[in-house]
């Protein structure tokens, strides 16, 4: 006896191959949900430290004077001035030279923008700057 003529004496497509294909194919359904999952949790959003809030300024102007500015221009996510720097504002157009004395590390946590992520394990417990020593 030829397996075609076993196949067909038995039949092809049943209710166990069914059943089979639909057991199979459930965990491959959900496993890419798993792996894309910790995309989701664990992201990173843009943050600044917390600072006092000096006066009645926009944010844009608390930022410019709390938070002292990279190289590229952008604020810095780990670093913030001691005491606010207001003559920072007389003059946005030309970098000022500002005294790296006063630069300290976020001693009082970050603001988070909450634009792309309203929450993640991130925001919620602060793991930004966690160093391990090995």
């Amino acid at each position: 006896m030829r397996f075609e003529d076993v196949l067909s004496e038995v039949g092809v497509f049943g209710n166990f191959q069914i059943l089979t294909l639909i057991i199979l194919c459930l965990p491959r359904v959900i496993l890419p949900l798993h792996f894309l999952l910790h995309i989701f949790i664990s992201a990173v959003p843009p943050h600044h430290c917390t600072f006092p809030n000096h006066g009645n300024l926009s944010k844009e102007d608390l930022l410019i004077t709390n938070i002292p500015q990279e190289p590229d221009g952008s604020f810095s996510s780990c670093k913030m001035f001691s005491e606010p720097q207001p003559q920072l504002l007389l003059n946005r157009s030309q970098k000022m030279m500002v005294n790296r004395s006063l630069v300290q590390s976020c001693d009082q946590g970050w603001d988070y923008d909450s634009d792309t992520f309203f929450s993640t394990t991130v925001t919620q417990d602060g793991f930004i700057y966690v160093r391990l020593v090995l």
